[in-house]
């Protein structure tokens, strides 16, 4: 399905119904969807493996961004809105073809992973309990207490609401510069900046069970970042007459990573501690 919305929006952007981008607009929203419901079923199936693996595959979804956000420089970064490299056509369709691209590698893998399982089968030998028989980790859900999981919710719920509302603030903290161009080129390098700071975020968050001071400071530091995006949102003029442009054009892509490298982090450790007793 989601490959099949990246081909819809190669073919409709620019179809405008009732002065809308109606069909656009569903091919986003199925893409969403889409995205929403394997994030969901990839979280759930990881809980049967190391927390090695569910670093991992959080490093493996970030990245999609990564190189999303990538194409997207490639095609914009530093040009005017006017005169990209490429066209929204050729964009969808070289999105189309990295997707095309992944499922080339999972049925690949899937191919070598079931030659591999075929010979331990036949010996009657389980390929789950070889998993755990080779692998230090220890399955340790917790009966935690009411006060700790209505904890545990509420620190969900703060950072991912905090997260999820930055993007919507970026535009309101570039208006204090006029020009279209640099607008552009803020939002461009703060969204690239969002995608490889919640990378680098869930490939940094530790994993042992002696954390320390790691939680209190990636909170802290998302608190700090958010608080100053959002005071140069509410104020533009404090961020135009402290930073010129190319000042800016490093300091505001700076606070969105840590923003995100934070977020990459805190979620990481909390899904761990649900599933695995971390901290």
């Amino acid at each position: 399905m989601g490959t099949l919305s990246l081909v819809g929006c190669s073919f409709m952007w620019d179809i405008v119904v009732d002065k809308n981008s109606i069909p656009l607009l569903a091919c986003m929203i199925l893409s969403g969807g889409v995205g929403c419901m394997s994030t969901a079923t990839y979280w759930a199936f990881m809980i049967a493996f190391p927390p090695v693996c569910t670093k991992a595959l959080g490093f493996g979804m970030s990245l999609g961004g990564v190189l999303t956000m990538v194409l997207t420089a490639v095609q914009m970064g530093g040009c005017s809105p006017e005169a990209p490299r490429f066209g929204v056509s050729a964009f969808f369709s070289l999105a189309t073809l990295l997707q095309l691209l992944w499922w080339g590698v999972v049925l690949k893998q899937q191919h070598t992973n079931a030659a591999q399982r075929s010979p331990r089968k036949n010996a009657g030998v389980d390929p789950m309990e070889t998993i755990s028989s080779h692998s230090t980790w220890e399955s340790s859900l917790v009966d935690a207490s009411a006060p700790e999981v209505l904890a545990l919710k509420v620190c969900s719920f703060c950072i991912h609401a905090t997260t999820y509302a930055l993007p919507s603030v970026l535009p309101f903290a570039v208006s204090a510069y006029r020009s279209a161009a640099m607008k552009q080129q803020l939002l461009l390098w703060m969204m690239v900046s969002q995608q490889v700071g919640e990378a680098c975020g869930r490939m940094a968050a530790p994993i042992k069970r002696k954390l320390g001071v790691i939680p209190g400071v990636a909170l802290g530091g998302l608190a700090v970042s958010f608080a100053t995006i959002l005071t140069f949102a509410v104020n533009p003029s404090v961020l135009a007459n402290a930073l010129s442009f190319r000042v800016a054009l490093v300091v505001l892509p700076g606070i969105v990573f840590c923003s995100f490298f934070c977020y990459g982090v805190l979620q990481t450790l909390l899904f761990l501690r649900v599933t695995n007793n971390l901290f």
